[in-house]
């Protein structure tokens, strides 16, 4: 669970971006581990860390130049990266 969570009100034909999330975790042992569980992520290694206002996903597919997605890129408020 987020500490905040996101709520986004987007319009008809309009393109929006929940931000960026980057999360981590490590493996209850991993490799070397020996248990069943080995590859289950521990949860209390769980880091999530939260940018709502991060608009770098936006700017990066408005560079694509792909005819399918023209139509996308007329939607796109941002500026291409």
């Amino acid at each position: 669970m987020l500490d905040k969570p996101i709520v986004l009100q987007v319009k008809p034909a309009e393109m929006a971006s929940f931000g960026k999330y980057s999360i981590s975790s490590s493996w209850v042992g991993g490799a070397a581990g020996t248990t069943d569980d080995r590859w289950k992520v521990a949860p209390s290694s769980v880091k999530i860390v939260s940018n709502p206002a991060d608009k770098n996903m936006l700017r990066a597919v408005k560079g694509i130049t792909n005819a399918n997605w023209a139509p996308w890129n007329a939607r796109n408020p941002e500026n291409p990266l």
